[in-house]
C-alpha cells in the first residue's frame, strides 16, 4: 500500500498548524495568552503527535510528547507564561517544523536530533516545576551553536536572536 499521499497530507496539515502555532506565540511574545491561545497551541502539537504515531515517526512523537506535557501544564496553571517559555516554544516550534518534513524522508541528522535533545533538557526544569529565572523575562533559554557541523564541509549556520 502506497502512503505517500496520506504522509504528504500529514505534512501539509502539520505544516499549517506550525504557521498557526508561530503566530500565537509571537503573539505571545507582547502579551498575556489567552486560554484559547493556549488550547490551540495544545491542540496543534497534540494533533501532530497523534498522526506522527501513526506513521510510526518515532523521533517527532518523542519530541511533540514532551512539548504537550509542558503545554498542558501552561494550560492547567502549574507552569507560568513567561517570555522564556515563549522562546522555548518557538525553538520547540522550528524543531518541529524540522522533524515533520525530514522524518518521513528519514533524513533527520545527528545535529538536529542533539539540537532537539537540548531543548527538551531545557523544558524538563519547567516540568518538574524548577523552572530558572522564574522572574526574569529577558533572560534566552539555551542559545543554539551558532555553527553545526555538516558533513558536506560547506558550513551551515543556524543564528538565533
Amino acid at each position: 500500500m502506497d502512503l505517500s499521499e496520506v504522509i504528504d497530507a500529514y505534512i501539509l496539515e502539520s505544516e499549517e498548524l506550525l504557521r498557526d502555532m508561530e503566530n500565537i506565540l509571537l503573539e505571545m511574545e507582547k502579551k498575556k495568552p489567552t486560554e484559547d491561545d493556549l488550547n490551540a497551541l495544545f491542540r496543534a502539537v497534540h494533533t501532530i503527535k497523534g498522526t506522527s504515531g501513526m506513521f510510526g515517526f518515532e523521533q517527532t512523537v518523542k519530541f511533540t510528547h514532551k512539548v504537550e506535557n509542558l503545554l498542558d501544564d501552561i494550560r492547567a496553571g502549574k507552569v507560568g507564561f513567561s517570555k522564556i517559555l515563549a522562546d522555548l516554544l518557538l525553538r520547540s516550534k522550528d524543531q518541529l517544523d524540522y522533524l515533520v518534513t525530514a522524518e518521513p524522508k528519514k533524513e533527520i541528522s545527528a545535529e538536529r536530533i542533539t539540537m532537539g535533545e537540548e531543548i527538551l533538557e531545557a523544558i524538563e526544569p519547567f516540568l518538574k516545576g524548577t523552572s530558572p529565572n522564574k522572574n526574569d523575562d529577558q533572560v534566552k533559554v539555551n542559545n543554539p551553536p551558532a555553527a553545526l557541523p555538516t558533513n558536506s564541509g560547506t558550513g551551515s549556520y543556524l543564528i538565533s536572536f
